[in-house]
């Protein structure tokens, strides 16, 4: 059965503004259907969201196309849930919920961050089988 694995969404937006390093090396590896991307509306809406604010498209010139070119990789590859409920006592951020809830729905192998407070959820009850690493750590085990 193929790795499948949900991407917290700074590395997805990491991965659009710069194109080296490891988060650009995930994209690529979506993009190269290496793994199963598990992810939700609720996350396609945040990545359309935050890459349209100034920060984005002005700071660091992420451009329409290249924001419409993410959302097309998600539209085409990755597999999309209906995240499960999450206790607001398990996140430290409420913007993790749906990522948490995702990985939890989609049954994944990895939940994929940099975020200390989806790190720290390692082990927890509430993530079952999915174990949380960084990006570098995944990124060795699809031999990348």
């Amino acid at each position: 059965m193929p790795i499948q694995a949900t991407i917290d969404t700074n590395l997805l937006i990491s991965g659009t503004v710069f194109r080296n390093g490891p988060p650009g090396r995930l994209l690529d590896a979506i993009a190269q259907q290496r793994f199963t991307l598990v992810t939700s509306n609720a996350q396609r809406a945040e990545l359309d969201n935050v890459l349209r604010r100034p920060k984005f498209s002005v700071g660091y010139r992420v451009t329409d196309e290249r924001r419409d070119a993410l959302l097309r990789l998600l539209d085409n590859v990755a597999t999309f849930v209906d995240p499960v409920p999450v206790s607001h006592d398990v996140v430290r951020d409420e913007k993790d919920r749906h990522i948490i809830g995702a990985a939890v729905a989609g049954s994944v192998n990895y939940l994929v961050s940099g975020d200390k407070d989806l790190l720290v959820l390692a082990g927890h009850p509430i993530l079952g089988s999915v174990q949380a690493i960084t990006a570098v750590e995944f990124l060795t085990k699809l031999e990348l």
